[in-house]
């Protein structure tokens, strides 16, 4: 049995010498015989398999060894990326030490196999239920957000466009009069980089345009 440790903050300007220091007494009260600890400085935005330091630490990892961390979220992005972690963990027969959790930091119960097993099911559920809380409360939030916002007069999506694309208004007159020889409809679309459900939409607005241009000039009201 091999045991490492894992240390991650977001930032440099953040201090691993918190989590080191809470490592380090750990292990010199149970006396433990570290073989490594890897510390590695990168977003929690980032997921657990894309952090290049953590991944070669995985990659060391052999049935029956045990790693330590100071927090579970240690082991990735959000709850969800972190159970996938743990789980992973758990399939290369790999124990986990979190500190900051009952049973996980209780070193001589860690070597209970089977009672590690049966704990980390019941870990899992309860992990796994709060992860779907979570997803729950966010998307019941930002519904009521976007309902608030409603209510209050704002528009929730992209803003509408209003005015056609300066491609369109160099060239269309061109191509209406036939001055663009050989184009057809999806050339031209293509040509100024627009939809054929955008090109209707223009012509609509133009021709409307116009039609106001003139009712005004001939005085209709």
């Amino acid at each position: 049995m091999r045991v490492y440790g894992y240390l991650k903050v977001d930032y440099e300007e953040c201090v691993l010498g918190t989590q080191r220091g809470i490592l380090n007494r750990y292990v010199d009260l149970n006396f433990i015989d570290i073989e490594k600890i890897v510390e590695e400085v990168v977003s929690g935005s980032v997921k657990a398999e894309s952090r290049p330091k953590f991944m070669s630490l995985l990659e060391g990892l052999e049935e029956g060894d045990i790693l330590i961390i100071t927090e579970f979220s240690r082991l990735g992005r959000y709850k969800q990326d972190c159970i996938h972690t743990f789980l992973k963990l758990k399939e290369l027969g790999v124990r986990l030490c979190i500190l900051n959790k009952p049973f996980f930091n209780d070193w001589l119960l860690l070597q209970n196999n089977r009672l590690y097993e049966v704990v980390s099911e019941l870990f899992m559920q309860e992990e796994n239920d709060m992860a779907l809380l979570q997803r729950r409360l966010l998307s019941g939030s930002t519904l009521t957000g976007m309902q608030k916002a409603v209510e209050n007069g704002k528009k929730i999506g992209r803003p509408a466009t209003l005015l056609p694309p300066k491609s369109f208004c160099d060239n269309y007159r061109e191509y209406k009069q036939g001055a663009l020889m050989g184009f057809t409809l999806k050339q031209f679309c293509e040509y100024c980089k627009i939809s054929k459900s955008g090109y209707y939409k223009w012509v609509r607005l133009i021709e409307t345009h116009e039609e106001q241009i003139r009712a005004k000039s001939e005085g209709v009201v």
